[in-house]
């Protein structure tokens, strides 16, 4: 609980120290109402012996067209990781940040992951099955850590195909196709 704490004041802060707030902006400088502000994806990442599939859903909370970070996404994820006779499900969730105009951007990533090695803790209850002194727990096979990454986002601002390209943790070098909407 104390880590998950933390996580969020790291994220406020960063979130807060990256974005202006004004009461009275321009009608030329906020969101416009044709911009899509969701998206979909499925992603593959890989390298030898290690491989990431999940699905991912974003929600713009912030936009400018003034600023090098031009927008903010909430971005939330499941899916399945596989390495060398580990593996099981993982859960991200944290804050994306896109750069520069038009349908072609930077993207930013920083957040929380909790990966779960449900194949290390279903070997270690068969080769332990009594519960003795050697038996570990669940959450002793469930690693939570920060992650992030850097990578290309072809997204239209108003809506449509989303390619994404780049290198992060825990999907290490990724590809993902979507929709924005």
């Amino acid at each position: 609980m104390k880590f998950l704490k933390q996580f969020s004041i790291l994220i406020i802060s960063f979130y807060m120290a990256l974005n202006y707030s004004y009461g009275q902006e321009l009608e030329k400088d906020t969101l416009k109402t044709d911009e899509s502000k969701n998206v979909i994806y499925g992603t593959v990442g890989f390298v030898p012996i290690y491989a990431v599939a999940n699905i991912s859903y974003e929600r713009c909370i912030a936009a400018n067209d003034n600023k090098f970070l031009r927008s903010f996404w909430l971005k939330v994820s499941g899916g399945l990781w596989e390495a060398w006779a580990v593996g099981g499900p993982h859960f991200f969730a944290g804050l994306t940040s896109l750069t520069g105009s038009g349908n072609h951007h930077l993207e930013l990533n920083i957040g929380f992951v909790s990966m779960y090695d449900k194949k290390s803790y279903e070997d270690n209850y068969l080769y332990n099955p009594n519960g003795n002194s050697e038996s570990l727990s669940k959450s002793d096979f469930i690693d939570n850590s920060i992650a992030g990454g850097v990578g290309y986002r072809y997204q239209p601002t108003d809506g449509g195909f989303v390619f994404r390209a780049g290198l992060s943790y825990p999907e290490s070098i990724y590809f993902s196709l979507g929709v924005s909407f």
